[in-house]
């Protein structure tokens, strides 16, 4: 009686654990598509640079997009940067999406006006 006590105590933790995971795997989904969102708005009245800063900040760090999409998340972390006056930082987020997609002429643009931003 006792082994069949500990057999189901082991299931109950498995299927409690696994619950768990699926629970935050699913709110961490959910939090980087909204991160995901922020950082891809052209809303400059819905959302302050600070806040689409940090959201493209963590969509970047989060490793789950490559080519196109994590050059433009990127570049949108350059406008931000832009909008914060953050020239040094724009400028390599924008190199980075310049490595990223060498042809991305939105890229060398913003690129060329925060080095302007420096020189000021």
């Amino acid at each position: 009686m006792t082994s069949k006590v500990s057999a189901l105590r082991r299931f109950v933790t498995i299927v409690g654990v696994a619950f768990i995971q699926l629970t935050l795997n699913s709110v961490a989904r959910a939090d980087f598509t909204q991160d995901w969102a922020v950082c891809l708005s052209g809303d400059v009245q819905s959302h302050t640079a600070a806040t689409q800063i940090d959201a493209c900040k963590r969509v970047v760090r989060a490793n789950s997009f490559t080519g196109d999409r994590l050059a433009a998340a990127y570049f949108r972390l350059g406008v931000a940067q832009l909008r914060a006056n953050q020239f040094d930082d724009a400028v390599e987020s924008f190199t980075a999406a310049i490595n990223l997609k060498p042809g991305y002429a939105k890229a060398h643009a913003n690129r060329g006006l925060a080095y302007n931003g420096l020189e000021k």
